[in-house]
């Protein structure tokens, strides 16, 4: 398995191939049969999948007579649980397996080891979420102090500064889900 599908995760990118190799030796491949779940909203997170072949569904179950609301379909090289590795926080949406699927899973304590003992992977993956913050219309910050932090790429590359920008990413998210903003 090469490098590409570390380097695939949207916070993961431009990294080198030895960061890249580094986080790769945490790493292991599921295979999973079609119509499997993943993960249910709410659970507590475990880690990142990466899709490596086949497709996954990420989905909001029916309830309260609303029905089943299908976000997106994800191909190879995409990947899904990034906010829950990096904030912990309970899964935001289902996933299932569409089709028979290999994917590549980051568990989340090894990602937390990853970040604290490599500045670099820990620099870039706050890099890469204030350009996805960035790439955001409609984003809401506390303060315009903030603001000028994630644009000035002035952000800290710890652990609890990437809690902040990816609960600003939550929040942004479902703001969208919820009035229908366009991205």
């Amino acid at each position: 398995m090469d490098a590409a599908a570390i380097e695939s995760i949207s916070f993961f990118k431009g990294l080198g191939t030895a960061d890249l190799m580094t986080i790769m030796q945490y790493t292991k491949t599921e295979d999973v049969e079609a119509d499997t779940t993943i993960f249910h909203i709410g659970d507590k997170p475990n880690g990142l999948y990466v899709v490596l072949k086949g497709r996954v569904r990420v989905y909001l179950p029916a309830s309260n007579g609303e029905p089943l609301k299908i976000l997106s379909t994800l191909e190879p090289g995409a990947s899904v649980g990034e906010f829950g590795l990096i904030d912990g926080q309970a899964r935001s949406a289902s996933v299932d397996s569409i089709e028979i699927c290999q994917l590549l899973f980051l568990p989340a304590p090894a990602f937390e080891i990853i970040v604290k003992t490599n500045p670099t992977v820990a620099k870039n993956v706050v890099k890469n979420l204030c350009e996805m913050i960035k790439s955001q219309r409609h984003q809401i910050f506390a303060t315009e102090s903030d603001q000028q932090r994630v644009y000035a790429d002035k952000v800290p590359a710890t652990l609890e500064a990437m809690h902040t920008l990816s609960a600003l990413l939550r929040f942004h998210n479902r703001r969208v889900q919820v009035l229908g903003l366009k991205t």
